[in-house]
């Protein structure tokens, strides 16, 4: 999840697949721009079904911030 508007989206999906107890779900965040550690949708699924959030550095410090700046490229050339 990279913006807020990821995260209105996509709680109530995470929230039907967490249901059914047929995934093991983990929410990796580009921690760029926006705090979702005191988010309350991010913490209804942490505590409701023990949901680990992470920030992508911890998996690729080196690549984590290029999928960003792809998304910035994006939006100044209007793609």
């Amino acid at each position: 999840m990279m913006q807020y508007p990821d995260v209105d989206h996509l709680v109530p999906v995470v929230d039907l697949l967490a249901e059914t107890g047929k995934y093991t779900i983990k929410i990796l965040t580009y921690q760029n721009r926006v705090d979702f550690d005191n988010d309350p949708r991010v913490d209804y699924l942490k505590k409701k079904y023990g949901i680990k959030v992470k920030p992508l550095s911890d998996y690729y410090p080196i690549s984590s911030t290029i999928p960003w700046r792809l998304y910035e490229w994006r939006i100044y050339w209007g793609c």
